[in-house]
């Protein structure tokens, strides 16, 4: 089972690397601009998501970011602020919502995770400047049962925001 489930694993990892390589790009400059300029960088994840704002936050490698709803409501963010907004899935209702706050207040964001397809209606991405899709809509392991488990929506958000925080650090090098 951790054969098929490593295997799949990198097989996301690959798309993410391959097929958001400009949006990866494109959210690392929007994001930096929070760093470089007078605002601040502003982070938010939703349920399990919540491992990529703390990571940001206060991980070996954090950035000089805050959480975003840590008082509970957006009145202090400005549009000299950037957001990243991390999701399992890109048409969750709460991150739409947050996306559609957001964007009101004309704040420069990116969004992270999954984008279906196949789904009707509308989504975080349609709000957001950038949207980097993390490609997960399944879990990895079909069981003997028929049902699929093994579902690391963080592990693959946190690979995308890596690749993300990586590019930052270029950018923030080049500008210095």
């Amino acid at each position: 089972m951790m054969k098929i489930f490593t295997t799949q694993l990198n097989g996301y990892f690959n798309r993410i690397s391959e097929k958001e390589e400009l949006n990866i790009e494109d959210g690392a400059r929007i994001l930096a601009q929070g760093l470089i300029g007078d605002g601040k960088l502003f982070v938010h994840g939703f349920q399990e998501m919540e491992a990529i704002a703390i990571e940001a936050t206060q991980g070996a490698d954090a950035l000089n970011a805050e959480l975003l709803l840590s008082n509970g409501n957006l009145e202090n963010i400005t549009s000299v602020d950037r957001v990243l907004v991390c999701s399992r899935y890109a048409h969750d209702q709460e991150t739409i919502e947050l996306a559609k706050a957001i964007a009101e207040k004309n704040i420069p964001f990116v969004t992270l995770g999954a984008l279906d397809p196949k789904q009707e209606g509308e989504t975080a991405a349609d709000y957001s400047d950038v949207h980097i899709d993390t490609k997960l809509l399944k879990p990895l392991i079909p069981g003997d049962d028929g049902e699929r488990f093994g579902f690391p929506s963080t592990m693959v958000g946190l690979y995308a925001y890596y690749a993300v925080l990586f590019t930052i650090k270029e950018m923030m090098e080049e500008y210095e």
